[in-house]
């Protein structure tokens, strides 16, 4: 189903997935 609204994602998801990103972004290898 897709959300009404025209972004996917909603605050606390977006957030969400930015700290991961970020979090997997600047990870030490």
């Amino acid at each position: 189903s897709t959300p009404s609204s025209s972004t996917p994602f909603n605050k606390e998801e977006l957030s969400a997935i930015l700290k991961f990103g970020a979090e997997e972004l600047f990870k030490e290898p």
